[in-house]
């Protein structure tokens, strides 16, 4: 607790729901910091022309609003696993990841 101009406050920790276990029926929380992550791995990939199967670099968008951020991608068949240079906050189980090149969109999959 601390006294703020003449007033008693208590400042509580601050918690986010990182993840959710419905297998469990949890709800896992953490710090802000566990918000971000730096791998992520998608599914039902599709590309926009022929299919990758090398390790390529692109900017990646883990949702519309985001900014695109350079990351190499390691594509699986399906799959892909992709990490950013730098981590991302709040990447989220069923959005969609767009990988991008310059403005022309290469492809994309559902984040796991």
């Amino acid at each position: 607790c601390a006294l703020v101009t003449g007033v008693q406050t208590c400042a509580l920790p601050i918690y986010y729901v990182v993840a959710l276990d419905e297998k469990n029926n949890e709800v896992r929380v953490g710090s802000e910091q566990d918000l971000f992550s730096a791998e992520i791995k998608a599914h039902d990939v599709t590309w926009t022309e022929t299919a990758r199967e090398e390790t390529f670099r692109a900017y990646g968008k883990i949702r519309y609003a985001a900014q695109a951020a350079p990351c190499t991608v390691y594509p699986a068949g399906n799959e892909m696993k992709v990490v950013f240079d730098k981590p991302q906050r709040a990447v989220t189980a069923g959005q969609a990841l767009v990988l991008y090149e310059d403005d022309r969109v290469l492809g994309g999959g559902t984040i796991t």
